[in-house]
């Protein structure tokens, strides 16, 4: 529906692109990847290929550059689809991002793809399986491989010729891009239902209508129930949620609430991936996990922070910017949700979650201790916190160069450079310049915004959940296409919302990113220290990069509260399911860290089997160090 004929250029982008006898080639990596993320030295190695070429070149650069070579531009921004329109055209350089690769498609010109992540490098083999691109490799790129992918599109004909093809096509459509969207947005016959709202009818009382109208349908047999709760009328921000009761002993079952991380990653992925009733095949078909928690926990996923998954806001002000922001809108949706289910309110109450929830797990137990402290409509019947994989504390948990030097992905002298910027980053939070920080860990490590970043550089890795895995398994993604369709749409009740499922994706982190680098220990420390006695587990995966288990036990041993001292001289124990060493455990007072065996960050994931023993034990007051079977259902 974007895609558009060309407009007239800006008079001097036009005497450059029409004065091009040769043609030109257009170069531009999008509007997140930037080409000023590049390297210097590649930097310099891609003006020599440019400077050598008959053609002109037209390269979106967000700086200046000096001693540009006389057939080559750069601009901060350029209008490309009119670019792309342009009859001087050769090709188009690109990071193969989907809206750049439909507008060079529409406008019929061949490629040269750097993908990045997410879908560019489908993007990039689809095109390149079709016939009208080649594609390079990021973490191999050079001058000379460039300067060859170029000389392969002019040289070869067939590659332009394939672009206009499809470009017959693309276009030879017999309704507007605007008349399908319509159509798919409202289609005659194609029902996906409406949003369901659950606030007003709890506010009105009417809560036998609630729970009825969110039950889950025409799914499975598993009775579940799904909707939203309005938490901020004001900007109109929904949390969805998706509760599962016990398929045994619901009445007394504990109850827990689970939390995705990210910031932005959806619950959905804990649901079909990690610890919930279904798991999604391939072929979208649904089958059941043996080692669900909702066997024997009644289970509440809620999509958080708002504008994550289904949830939604529909005024900018309404995402979170901090803890205290998600603790507020998850604390609404639990009065909500306890209201519309007054049975469990009685239940113990466990807030459960990985990665980024390690921040928010605190955050909203907190909230909890002191709404129950003060008068609230009822006090809800918190028990414990477990915390898998929790990025908590920061400041105490860098550490990355060393532990990767010890497993082997960093030389010495690398390790001393992220020794040496982990320092920076380290006295960046200590001086509250938390966005400072967070530039500075992104760079080296995260690459959310800088990529590729220092880590992947050095190591080849696109991601640090798992030092045996160097890219996603595609069956990760699975679920994603699943609750999408038009049937699960109507089953769950989210309507035509939007699904957000990546922290590089939405606004979500980009409106926590000043909270990234900050700590919530200061409420863990409450929680142990409270006369309610919370238990709280950190478990953590052996296998585990970006919350690797000496740095969670780096976090763990700097906590200050009341059994610390007993805590540090506890001894480490063996823990076992069956006949398998499935962990280590230390214990005293109220806390339990947890070292899981062949498992990275997300742990219910990697072992099912061991992490429902993990929750059952940690839920029931079993203790880690006696034995345990196998049997995954209680006895009666």
């Amino acid at each position: 529906m974007h895609c558009q004929p060309a407009k007239p250029l800006p008079k001097d982008l036009d005497e450059f692109l029409s004065g091009a006898k040769d043609g030109f080639i257009y170069f531009s990596m999008g509007s997140i990847v930037q080409s000023k993320s590049f390297p210097e030295h590649l930097r310099k190695q891609f003006l020599e290929v440019f400077s050598k070429l008959k053609q002109r070149v037209l390269w979106k650069f967000e700086a200046q550059f000096d001693d540009l070579p006389p057939n080559v531009k750069v601009s901060k921004w350029l209008p490309q689809q009119d670019i792309l329109g342009h009859p001087n055209i050769k090709m188009f350089i690109t990071h193969g991002g989907a809206l750049s690769t439909q507008e060079s498609i529409y406008h019929g010109v061949p490629l040269v793809t750097i993908p990045v992540f997410a879908d560019q490098n489908a993007n990039a083999l689809l095109a390149s399986m079709k016939g009208y691109a080649v594609v390079l490799e990021l973490l191999d790129l050079d001058g000379p491989m460039l300067e060859g992918a170029i000389n392969k599109i002019l040289a070869d004909p067939s590659y332009a010729q394939k672009a206009k093809e499809i470009s017959v096509y693309f276009r030879d459509q017999p309704i507007t891009p605007l008349e399908k969207a319509v159509y798919w947005a409202e289609p005659p016959g194609r029902d996906v239902g409406d949003a369901l709202i659950l606030t007003p009818f709890i506010e009105a009382g009417e809560i036998e209508k609630a729970r009825e109208l969110s039950r889950v349908k025409n799914l499975t047999n598993v009775i579940s129930y799904s909707g939203y709760f309005n938490v901020n009328p004001k900007y109109n921000s929904s949390l969805f949620f998706w509760f599962f009761p016990s398929a045994y002993q619901h009445h007394t079952a504990p109850l827990l609430l689970w939390l995705q991380g990210g910031p932005g990653a959806s619950s959905l992925l804990g649901l079909f991936n990690e610890n919930g009733p279904f798991v999604i095949d391939e072929g979208n078909n649904v089958n059941f996990r043996e080692t669900a928690w909702t066997l024997t926990h009644s289970v509440l996923y809620i999509d958080n922070p708002v504008g994550t998954g289904y949830s939604f806001t529909q005024d900018d002000r309404g995402y979170a910017q901090n803890q205290d922001d998600v603790a507020r809108d998850l604390y609404s949706a639990l009065v909500q949700f306890f209201l519309m289910f007054p049975s469990y309110i009685k239940n113990d109450f466990y807030l459960s979650g990985e990665s980024y929830a390690g921040k928010y797990l605190p955050a909203l137990g907190h909230k909890i201790h002191y709404e129950n402290h003060h008068t609230p409509p009822f006090k809800i019947n918190m028990k414990g916190l477990a915390i898998g994989s929790g990025f908590s504390d920061p400041v105490s948990m860098l550490g990355y160069g060393s532990y990767l030097h010890n497993i082997g992905f960093l030389d010495y002298e690398t390790k001393l450079y992220f020794d040496q910027e982990e320092d920076r980053a380290r006295t960046f939070i200590q001086q509250d310049k938390y966005l400072e920080a967070f530039q500075v860990m992104d760079a080296l490590f995260l690459g959310w915004e800088t990529t590729p970043s220092y880590y992947t550089n050095q190591t080849g890795f696109k991601r640090y959940y798992n030092y045996l895995l160097s890219h996603e398994p595609p069956e990760m993604n699975y679920y994603s296409s699943f609750v999408q369709q038009d049937h699960v749409r109507r089953s769950i009740h989210v309507g035509n919302g939007s699904f957000t499922n990546s922290f590089t994706e939405g606004k979500v982190e980009k409106y926590l990113r000043a909270d990234i680098f900050k700590s919530v220990k200061p409420w863990v420390e409450e929680l142990l220290n409270a006369t309610e006695n919370y238990k709280i587990l950190l478990y953590g995966g052996q296998l585990d990069i970006v919350v690797a288990t000496p740095l969670m036990d780096n976090y763990i041993r700097s906590l200050k509260w009341k059994n610390a001292a007993e805590f540090s001289k506890a001894p480490r124990k063996i823990w076992r399911v069956g006949k398998d060493i499935a962990g280590y455990v230390k214990h005293s007072g109220s806390l339990t860290e947890l070292v899981v065996r062949n498992a990275g960050h997300l742990v219910p994931g990697d072992q099912p089997g061991w992490s429902f023993d993990m929750i059952s034990r940690f839920t029931s007051g079993k203790s880690f160090a006696s034995s345990s079977h196998r049997s995954v259902l209680p006895v009666e």
